[in-house]
């Protein structure tokens, strides 16, 4: 089965249930939904972020930001919004992938 990552590192409580409950802004939704895709087409997704417990919601497996590990490998490697180190990440598929401004391309690695 194929694996998906998806990287936030920004410092802000999201969860799955909070697209249908107290409600998000467009860039979290569309994290959320785009992981729930593809946990429905069968790749096993994994999302970590701040201020989450380990939950399995919609087929989206969630993590802590701080269990993140990037030499766990997996097949595409979604970073999220903001700044992290891509060379330390073993992906088959590395993405940078905002909805935001974006920052100087030093910023990337």
């Amino acid at each position: 089965m194929a694996k998906s990552v998806f990287l936030d590192t920004h410092a802000y409580a999201l969860r799955d249930a909070s697209y249908e409950n107290e409600g998000v802004g467009g860039s979290e939704a569309s994290l959320i939904l785009l992981a729930r895709a593809l946990a429905r087409a069968g790749l096993a997704t994994h999302v970590y972020l701040t201020h989450v417990a380990e939950e399995v919601a919609s087929g989206v497996k969630y993590h802590p930001l701080g269990t993140f590990r990037p030499d766990s490998g997996c097949d595409v490697f979604v970073l999220f919004r903001h700044p992290y180190d891509l060379a330390k990440v073993m992906a088959g598929r590395k993405v940078f992938w905002s909805t935001d401004g974006l920052l100087p391309a030093k910023e990337y690695s």
